[in-house]
């Protein structure tokens, strides 16, 4: 019995689009960035000249526009959170996620630019968060002449091989002026970011009232992300087989258990748990974070043992617990501060493609399955008999929301 291993969501592994509380830099004259000409422009300025020529149509638009700027750790950050800024390639193994999306691009590109398509009709669209360019991978060339790539790590921006504008911003506190950005588009970016609400905020901020923000999730929340959603709750890890297959899940659903019960429970059967396993608990108690990446980091028989062990412990002290889904407590976070925050959802939920390719295009494909099926970072291989030799049906489901910022009221609410 092994935990299935499709799942790329690496612990501390996770893209991020930025970092910090509102930074003073772009206040600050001696601030100096440089403009695509090589003239310094003070912060103050980048605000107003720099965002127009970013937006400019015609021949300038062509142009790649890098916006060269401080990344602040901010006071409210954590010694990990400042690690991840510190050195992105020791957290980052895009190497990882390249292996799990390749196969499914065909028929994600699909679902990816059907939704586009629907809600952009024209105008620039800002990628927050563009790592090596996995959104621009699943987009045709008419679309990348309409997409600004941006992102924290300049590292990332100079590796980045595709042909458009490219700028470095902190989505915490982006370059942009009250109402100036056309659109807002990210994949599997909003799910990896602490403090949430300050990222929809600064995302409502620089919209056009009655623009369009799409967020694209393919793989599964960051289990970081998630534990910060409930605050008052420890989440244990869980093992769940998924549907039609003998593979077992053990990323998708966590243990929620309330903290203060947790507690409570420990000291009224501390007589009954056998030291080293009330010792166990504790330290998973104190540290949830560190110690789940430590149990999906030890791997295959040990990291079931390891769960189990776990879930044992919570049996014996018969505490009260809820088993919940990581993308469906995410999502739902993530709509209440959208609608908090003045949004209009018009779309949140999953969306399947699929695409037939030829198994040449599929070199990681060795078995003789001839059906993928892929859905938010976990995969499965069967068999489809009504295809031709040599033919591989993709099926991809990802998670789509598409928001507008509205001008007026601020009531959640979801279209239908």
């Amino acid at each position: 019995m092994s935990v299935c291993g499709n799942n790329c969501r690496q612990t501390l592994r996770r893209r991020s689009a930025g970092s910090g509380p509102k930074a003073q830099r772009d206040r600050h004259p001696e601030s100096i960035q440089q403009n695509p000409e090589g003239c310094a422009l003070n912060a103050g300025e980048s605000k107003s000249i720099l965002s127009r020529r970013l937006f400019a149509r015609g021949a300038a638009a062509a142009a790649a526009i890098v916006f060269i700027s401080t990344l602040w750790p901010g006071s409210a950050q954590t010694p990990q959170q400042q690690g991840r800024n510190d050195d992105y390639r020791k957290y980052y193994d895009f190497n990882a996620y390249d292996r799990t999306r390749r196969d499914a691009r065909p028929a994600t590109s699909r679902t990816v630019q059907k939704t586009l398509a629907e809600y952009f009709h024209e105008g620039d669209m800002v990628e927050i968060g563009c790592g090596d360019g996995e959104l621009a991978r699943l987009l045709p060339k008419s679309m990348l002449r309409q997409l600004i790539q941006t992102d924290v790590f300049p590292e990332l921006l100079k590796e980045n091989p595709f042909d458009t504008r490219k700028m470095v911003v902190d989505v915490y506190d982006m370059p942009f002026r009250d109402g100036e950005v056309p659109g807002i588009i990210s994949i599997e970016v909003l799910d990896a970011l602490f403090n949430g609400r300050k990222v929809v905020e600064e995302i409502h901020r620089v919209l056009k009232p009655g623009s369009p923000m799409i967020a694209f999730f393919d793989m599964q929340p960051s289990h970081e992300i998630t534990m910060e959603i409930f605050p008052e709750d420890i989440l244990f890890p869980t093992i769940r087989q998924l549907p039609g297959t003998i593979k077992l899940d053990g990323r998708s659903y966590y243990l929620k258990v309330n903290r203060g019960e947790l507690l409570r429970a420990l000291d009224q059967h501390k007589s009954r748990l056998d030291p080293v396993e009330s010792a166990a608990l504790r330290s998973y108690m104190n540290s949830p974070a560190r110690q789940y990446a430590g149990i999906f980091g030890k791997g295959g028989t040990e990291t079931v043992a390891a769960i189990e062990r776990l879930q044992r412990i919570l049996d014996a002290l018969e505490v009260k617990h809820e088993v919940i889904n990581g993308v469906e407590s995410y999502t739902k976070h993530l709509l209440k501060l959208l609608g908090e925050t003045g949004f209009l959802v018009e779309e949140a939920g999953f969306r399947t493609s699929a695409a037939v390719v030829q198994k040449s295009d599929l070199p990681d494909l060795t078995s003789d399955c001839n059906f993928l099926e892929y859905s938010m970072g976990f995969s499965a291989e069967n068999k489809d008999p009504g295809l031709s030799p040599g033919e591989v049906k993709v099926e991809s489901t990802i998670y789509v929301i598409a928001a507008r910022k509205m001008t007026e009221s601020k009531t959640f609410s979801v279209q239908k």
